[in-house]
């Protein structure tokens, strides 16, 4: 056997010695990239989500409405009436859309203005008294 022919059967015993202990490998190799693959869709699933509640409006109560800009979920007092932006805007509560009533002003909250100016509910005592 010359030189070559040998150099050509140790060439072919080593390839296949590499494949077979490399074939476990690349199975696992196609697993794992599987298994990434995956996970960046359900990763870009969970930003799309988080995009969606970023752009939520925030909730945030600014105190008695002054006119000024307004951005969605801003809650102001006018008349102790609790309103809640739906949108931004710059408009007065309760003349558009773009305001919603949260809370009606308080019956009791109605009784003390009225009492101050004269008229009004009666009090509890004086419909109790009245019989």
């Amino acid at each position: 056997m010359n030189v070559e022919a040998l150099a050509g059967v140790v060439a072919g015993i080593v390839r296949e010695f590499v494949e077979a202990q490399t074939e476990p490998l690349q199975a696992r190799i196609a697993e794992l990239e599987a298994q990434d693959a995956q996970r960046a869709r359900e990763l870009d699933t969970v930003r799309t989500k988080c995009a969606a509640l970023e752009a939520r409006a925030v909730v945030e109560y600014h105190g008695v409405w002054s006119p000024r800009d307004y951005n969605g979920g801003a809650m102001v007092t006018l008349d102790s009436n609790l309103w809640i932006a739906r949108q931004a805007t710059n408009t007065r509560p309760g003349v558009s859309d773009a305001w919603q009533l949260a809370q009606r002003r308080p019956r009791a909250c109605a009784a003390r203005v009225g009492a101050r100016s004269g008229i009004g509910y009666p009090t509890k005592s004086a419909r109790n008294s009245a019989g």
